[in-house]
């Protein structure tokens, strides 16, 4: 069909959800690429984005997509719950990836007198200080994820249970 005509915006949205709930990562993803050069800022897609750019390790293109989830998306914890994960994973690809001798003992034993052993001593602190601060988030969000989710789960019954009581 799509021969005859370009999809909308609105068709490529749902075969990128289509195509996620099923394991098509590269399909999803191109869909719902395809939609936001459609739509533009009308996008509103960005957590589902993330997610699948996570999952390709695309982290920088992630990173960008979760930071345009808007603060008033109902799904906003779960876009800073991805954020925090793709944080820790760019941590752990840098880590792993990096060229130089990083590591805490090749770090201080390369100091050259007291005073850079100190800095040195320091910056490593520094550095540890952060990556617990970000695994420390993960932990939050992924509370504050399960809080909402059965928040919402409890207030998709309620209505249930209304709209079953007015029929």
């Amino acid at each position: 069909i799509y021969e005859m005509r370009a999809p909308s915006a609105a068709e490529l949205v749902q075969l990128g959800q289509l195509s996620m709930s099923v394991g098509q990562t590269r399909a999803a993803t191109d869909a719902f690429e395809r939609a936001r050069r459609l739509q533009g800022d009308a996008f509103r897609h960005e957590l589902e984005l993330g997610v699948l750019y996570l999952a390709a390790r695309r982290l920088p293109d992630a990173r960008d997509a979760l930071d345009r989830v808007p603060a008033s998306d109902p799904q906003f914890p779960m876009a800073l719950f991805k954020r925090a994960q793709v944080a820790l994973a760019k941590q752990a690809v840098d880590l792993y990836t990096s060229s130089d001798s990083n590591s805490t003992i090749e770090v201080l034993l390369g100091a050259s007198n007291l005073d850079d052993l100190l800095n040195r001593i320091d910056t490593v602190s520094r550095v540890n200080d952060q990556r617990s601060s970000v695994v420390g988030d993960v932990k939050v969000f992924r509370k504050h994820v399960a809080r909402e989710t059965a928040r919402l789960h409890n207030a998709q019954s309620e209505q249930k249970r209304i709209v079953a009581y007015a029929a």
